[in-house]
């Protein structure tokens, strides 16, 4: 799954902010001097319901405001936030890891680290999210 965060910079160093059900993902202050940086601070709280540490990327930031009006805030599909998901995959992105770094093994998270970060659901779907979105947004 992706996780969408929005960077911004104070005094030259980037922060973020976001939308999760998780609210160690929600924000982080701007103290982090480049966007791998404020990425890797993202690394051991980001895994799936499983506890494996599932990130792997991240990308260039994307301009909203070059979308021009904010009209596709409001639509859904291709006209709304789904186009905006198609320009992210197209934007470019940097590995974190080399794969084979990846396959020494990462360390899952541990009992208590599932029950308190990954079983956490705060922020309900809306009662019109069709199957595919509900995918999207399960705790796997």
């Amino acid at each position: 799954d992706d996780h969408i965060v929005t960077p911004f910079k104070k005094n030259g160093r980037f922060g973020c902010l976001s939308v999760s059900n998780h609210e160690s993902l929600r924000f982080r202050n701007p103290v982090y001097r480049s966007l791998r940086e404020l990425t890797m601070s993202y690394f051991d709280d980001y895994m799936n319901g499983d506890g494996q540490r599932t990130l792997r990327c991240y990308s260039l930031p994307l301009d909203l405001q070059a979308r021009g009006n904010s009209d596709w805030i409001l639509e859904r599909g291709l006209e709304g936030s789904r186009a905006v998901a198609v320009e992210i995959d197209e934007v470019r992105h940097f590995m974190l890891f080399e794969k084979r770094e990846i396959k020494t093994g990462l360390r899952p998270a541990d009992g208590l680290m599932l029950r308190t970060v990954v079983a956490q659901r705060e922020w309900m779907l809306p009662g019109n999210a069709d199957a595919d979105v509900v995918e999207r947004n399960m705790n796997r």
